[in-house]
C-alpha cells in the first residue's frame, strides 16, 4: 500500500529513499539543509503543504505503488519551497501549489457566491496574489469571470436537482450571485442547454415516479439529463 511506502521513507544526506531502496528524490534545493533542523515552514506555502498532506493522508489507502514516487517528489518540492522560497524551489513546487490554490479559490467562491460583485479583485485580495497571477492561474478555465460564473451555475444546478422543496427562482438567482432571475435563466440555458424550469419540472416528475425512492428518482433524472445533453441532429 502507498501508506506503507510513504511512512517508511528514509533520508540519507539530501536523498530520500522508500522501503524498497528506490531513490525518490533529493532536497538539494535547500541551502545548508542541515542548518534548517528545527525550522518550521511558514507562510502561505506552508499552509498549502499542510492541506496537501492532510488530503494525502485521507486517501493514502487508495494510492498505488506507481504513484508514490511522484507524490513524494511533489512533497519534497513543497517542503523546499516553504523552507527556502527561492525561484528554483518555487518553480518546481508550482504544479502542486497551483492545484491547491485553485481548490481554495473554488471554496472561496462558493462561500462568497451571493455577492454579485465577486470578481478577480476579490480573489487577489483573499489570496494575496497579483492580478496577473490570478489571471494566469485561471486562464485554462477561461479566466476569473468564467470560473466564478461556472461555480454559480453548478451550485444552482445542484440545488435545483436536489431540493424537494418549492424553489423561488428569484431567491435562487440572488443566492447564487445573479443580479436578476432573467440573467440567471439566460446564463443557465446557455451553459447547460436546457433551462432551469425544465430541470426543476423534470426533478419533480422523477421524484414522483420514484415513489419516494431517492435512488430511483436520481436514476430517472440522470437518464433525462443524459438525453437532453446529447447533441441535436439538425436535418
Amino acid at each position: 500500500m502507498a501508506a506503507d511506502v510513504i511512512s517508511s521513507e528514509r533520508v540519507e544526506g539530501t536523498a530520500v529513499y522508500n522501503a524498497a531502496g528506490d531513490k525518490l528524490g533529493t532536497i538539494e534545493l535547500l541551502p545548508r539543509a542541515l542548518d534548517l533542523h528545527g525550522v518550521q515552514p511558514r507562510g502561505m506555502v506552508a499552509g498549502l503543504l499542510t492541506e496537501h498532506l492532510g488530503r494525502l493522508l485521507k486517501s493514502a489507502g487508495n494510492i498505488g505503488q506507481a504513484e508514490a514516487p511522484a507524490l513524494s517528489q511533489g512533497i519534497l518540492h513543497m517542503v523546499a519551497a516553504s523552507l527556502a522560497p527561492q525561484a528554483d524551489s518555487m518553480a518546481l513546487a508550482r504544479p502542486q501549489l497551483d492545484e491547491l490554490v485553485l481548490r481554495r479559490m473554488g471554496r472561496y467562491v462558493e462561500e462568497q457566491m451571493a455577492d454579485a460583485d465577486l470578481g478577480a479583485e476579490h480573489l487577489c485580495a483573499a489570496f494575496q496574489l497579483s492580478r496577473s497571477r490570478v489571471y494566469r492561474l485561471l486562464e485554462p478555465v477561461g479566466g476569473p469571470a468564467t470560473f466564478i460564473r461556472e461555480k454559480r451555475l453548478s451550485k444552482a444546478h445542484e440545488l435545483l436537482a436536489a431540493s424537494d422543496k418549492h424553489v423561488v427562482f428569484k431567491r435562487l438567482s440572488s443566492d447564487c450571485g445573479f443580479r436578476s432571475s432573467s440573467q440567471f435563466s439566460r446564463a443557465f440555458k446557455e451553459h447547460f442547454g436546457y433551462n432551469a424550469k425544465e430541470l426543476r419540472a423534470q426533478t419533480d416528475e422523477c421524484r414522483a415516479l420514484g415513489s419516494g425512492s431517492a435512488s430511483n428518482s436520481k436514476r430517472s433524472l440522470d437518464q433525462w439529463l443524459e438525453q437532453v445533453a446529447r447533441p441535436r441532429v439538425v436535418a
